[in-house]
């Protein structure tokens, strides 16, 4: 798997995940510490908007101050799918991902590692949500195996900027991928 198919891969995890939330859905609870299905969802459609920005050579200041705005507006499903051809665009423009961009939380790293980041967000929180939701939990076997072979090169950019919980300990090698992968991200399937 290329990383430009599996960013499409994870944006259509949690895409497709976020079509599934009725409107009984938007206060339960998540995976997420104190967060609601409303503040996941509203966190990565912001995040998608906060990775373009950054993209673009947007200062820090910029970037952080969108954290407390309401991105899903009366469309949250609309909101994702927008601002995810918004994301995907700004990494498919040339030299982007060799490009040395700044995020705020994580400092100076690639647009390569940067997309890694990303496709992770996008992939532990489509995890997030159908657990919040009760919908099917399993994620694409090749965007699991991708992300869990990239992480390594990310592993001390994720370690410092708090983005995820410290990971669950008892990875076993004898566990499925997707569960080594959700323990390494601070989840508990």
């Amino acid at each position: 798997m290329k990383g430009s198919d599996a960013l499409r891969q994870a944006g259509l995890a949690f895409g497709d995940r976020s079509k599934l939330v009725t409107a009984g859905d938007w206060g339960r609870a998540t995976p997420c510490d104190a967060w609601t299905v409303h503040d996941l969802v509203n966190h990565v459609v912001g995040g998608n908007v906060r990775y373009t920005m950054i993209l673009h050579g947007e200062e820090d200041n910029v970037v952080l101050a969108t954290h407390d705005v309401d991105a899903l507006g009366s469309d949250p499903v609309g909101a994702f799918w927008a601002g995810l051809r918004g994301l995907t665009a700004a990494f498919a423009l040339p030299g982007a991902l060799a490009a040395t961009v700044r995020h705020p939380k994580s400092g100076p790293m690639s647009g390569a590692q940067l997309r890694v980041l990303r496709v992770s967000e996008l992939t532990i929180h489509a995890w997030d949500l159908a657990r919040a939701i009760g919908a099917d939990e399993g994620l694409d076997g090749d965007l699991v195996q991708w992300l869990y072979d990239c992480l390594n090169d990310v592993w001390d950019t994720i370690a410092r900027s708090g983005l995820y919980a410290p990971p669950e300990p008892g990875r076993e090698e004898a566990e499925p991928l997707q569960t080594r992968l959700l323990h390494l991200l601070g989840r508990r399937p």
